[in-house]
């Protein structure tokens, strides 16, 4: 990991942490929408998963995230119900892919 690399992954920590603060002051919680590409950044984050089509952009599926909180990812990250979780929201999304390429390849088809 080159030292540029490094950095990006802990101002990425720190972001998270902060948010996770401002998240929880208070004697409210807030409501925030958290758009990431990022498995693991949205189940340390989320307490809902909203999994997004391809174009047109919709929700696929909506996954609750079980775990209580304060989260910490030395925890979560050896945690069986963790990695069951992430790797059932890897497979829908892996299935989003493949449908999303079949659906172009059979447009390219009828183009050529």
């Amino acid at each position: 990991m080159n030292p540029s690399e490094l950095l990006t992954s802990l101002n990425r920590i720190y972001m998270q942490d902060l948010l996770l603060h401002l998240w929880s002051e208070g004697e409210q919680r807030k409501t925030v929408l958290f758009v990431t590409h990022d498995i693991d950044e949205a189940l340390l984050l989320s307490d809902r998963v909203a999994i997004m089509t391809p174009s047109p952009g919709r929700i696929k599926e909506i996954i609750k995230v079980p775990f209580s909180r304060p989260r910490l990812r030395k925890d979560l990250s050896i945690d069986p119900n963790y990695l069951a979780l992430k790797s059932r929201l890897l497979s829908i999304l892996c299935e989003e892919m493949v449908e999303e390429t079949k659906k172009q390849e059979n447009e390219l088809k009828r183009v050529v």
